[in-house]
């Protein structure tokens, strides 16, 4: 039985709303709540699977509630909803895959569908524990003026909003555009919310989208750094890749892992079967680097291969030479940097199976 509380200060559509999921899906355990005050107090008396939270509420809005859940409980699924959403920015979300937020009134099926797929995904915790990048779309999405304390690992910083735009950042010495990306970067913050911006000067100059960028590059250097330092076990490995367990599908077309010596594909995720052999081409061009003029010796990071119907990123595992990564997408609706955030989380669930720390 899931658990699910909606989230809405509106009592006819939070009446609506119930009514309409009981109806729906009768495995939903359903509860509601009329603030984000009173959620907060029955998500600490009882345990729910999934929040579905309007955002704009007169107490305490849907944005200070997702940073509590955030903070608190980040093992619960969150979705947000509205009804003056902003097209770009909700695209931006989308592309973040991160954290959704539907348009009201609510495509119930739409948003029922959202919910099988989260409860299967959250295993791998792309779903669940969602960035702070994502959260700070929402907030230039809501053009909210505040202050965002974050902390992660004995850090501090400050990020502030002026209807929506990030005007200053700070953590230590640092200010500005640095300050920014060093704090969006981090991992596993807490935030809390502050109503009031009161800053001297603005010192971010990079639009949004830059630092998003950046902070996400941080990142996976970081990320490779750790990779480096403390490799895995070579003999944990080939037990550990091939008791990988089966991810639920996620937004690309095909994740899978192939075998650069003789072409075995295992799907890992992935709705379109029939693009198994791009996976297999991406890893056959990598696989042959020398003959299209790359030095033998010249470790790749990633290839690139882009048609017109399919983007395809190959990522070698330096854990397992033997195979590489491999995500496909589709051009037309993916975004190449978000496509690598996927292939990125891919890439450490492996590393932390092998090692025998995920």
């Amino acid at each position: 039985m899931t658990r699910m509380l909606i989230v809405d200060d509106d009592p006819r559509q939070l009446r609506l709303l119930s009514r309409i999921f009981s109806a729906a899906d009768a495995s939903l355990l359903l509860s509601t709540s009329s603030s984000g005050i009173d959620a907060i107090e029955q998500l600490q008396a009882e345990s729910y699977d999934l929040v579905l939270t309007d955002i704009q509420m007169a107490k305490m809005d849907g944005l200070e509630l997702v940073a509590w859940l955030m903070s608190r409980q980040p093992h619960v699924t969150v979705f947000t909803m509205t009804a003056y959403p902003d097209a770009e920015a909700m695209l931006r979300l989308r592309e973040l895959g991160c954290i959704e937020c539907f348009t009201k009134p609510v495509d119930v099926p739409r948003v029922l569908a959202k919910v099988s797929d989260a409860l299967a995904v959250g295993v791998r915790g792309h779903i669940r524990n969602f960035s702070l990048a994502s959260f700070l779309q929402l907030v230039e999405m809501e053009q909210k003026t505040c202050t965002l304390r974050v902390t992660s690992r004995g850090r501090e910083g400050h990020l502030y909003f002026q209807n929506g735009r990030l005007v200053e950042a700070r953590t230590g010495e640092s200010r500005g555009d640095g300050a920014a990306i060093q704090i969006v970067s981090w991992d596993s913050p807490a935030i809390t919310i502050l109503s009031t911006c009161e800053v001297e000067q603005h010192t971010v100059e990079s639009p949004a989208h830059f630092i998003l960028m950046e902070a996400m590059r941080l990142q996976d250097e970081a990320s490779q750094e750790t990779m480096l330092a403390h490799p895995p076990d070579a003999s944990a490995v080939h037990r550990g890749i091939s008791e990988f367990p089966l991810p639920a599908v996620a937004d690309a077309e095909l994740l899978a892992l192939v075998h650069l010596e003789t072409g075995e594909t295992r799907t890992l995720t992935g709705r379109r079967p029939e693009v198994v052999p791009m996976a297999q081409l991406g890893a056959r061009l990598f696989e042959a680097k020398s003959a299209v003029g790359i030095d033998p010796t010249d470790a790749v990071e990633e290839l690139v291969l882009t048609t017109r119907h399919h983007g395809v990123l190959v990522r070698p595992l330096r854990y397992d030479p033997e195979r590489v990564a491999v995500l496909v997408f589709d051009p037309s609706r993916g975004n190449l940097a978000m496509e690598r955030v996927e292939l990125d989380g891919l890439v450490r669930d492996l590393e932390g199976w092998a090692s025998g720390t995920g």
